[in-house]
């Protein structure tokens, strides 16, 4: 009997082990996986002329965007604003600025990284850096607002009613 009862807490034990480690290292949401969609956020993106201030030393995606920009700077109240190292601990900082003011976004912290669903589809289909967010946020999580072209490249934030509930590439 005493056997048998340590067998089942040893079970027992490495479920919540297991447990535990999935909640470290759990899959970013809605099936989104950064090294297969790297980011290259666009700025003042214009969909008529398809032309912007891109912010990587990448060619940019027109569904990648910066917000809380003004001109070549992205400020924000949270700690995901231009140049703040790695608060959270995890060796990723948040966005870092190269040379030619392109955005070197191979090591973002992915806690700065908003999903939006911009033609309100119930699709996540807009990775959006937002300096407002803190880096021990949840990675890529979908959010309820969007954005609006408004004209002249410019867009506006608007509230949505309801999340996005997947990503429009898985």
């Amino acid at each position: 009997m005493r056997n048998q009862t340590g067998d089942i807490a040893g079970v027992i034990f490495g479920l919540l082990l297991l447990v535990g480690l999935s909640q470290t290292y759990a899959a970013p949401p809605l099936g989104f996986d950064m090294a297969d969609n790297p980011f290259h956020p666009y700025s003042n993106y214009n969909p008529t002329s398809q032309a912007g201030t891109c912010y990587s030393n990448d060619p940019c995606q027109d569904w990648d965007f910066v917000t809380n920009n003004v001109g070549i700077m992205i400020a924000g109240t949270g700690t995901c604003a231009i140049n703040t190292l790695d608060t959270d601990g995890d060796t990723t900082v948040a966005y870092r600025v190269t040379g030619g003011f392109n955005g070197d976004w191979s090591n973002i912290d992915a806690g700065c990284v908003v999903l939006e669903d911009w033609d309100q589809d119930g699709t996540c289909d807009h990775r959006v850096y937002d300096a407002d967010r803190d880096q021990v946020m949840t990675d890529y999580e979908p959010v309820s607002f969007y954005h609006q072209y408004a004209g002249s490249g410019m867009w506006g934030r608007i509230v949505s009613p309801t999340l996005c509930t997947s990503w429009v590439g898985v």
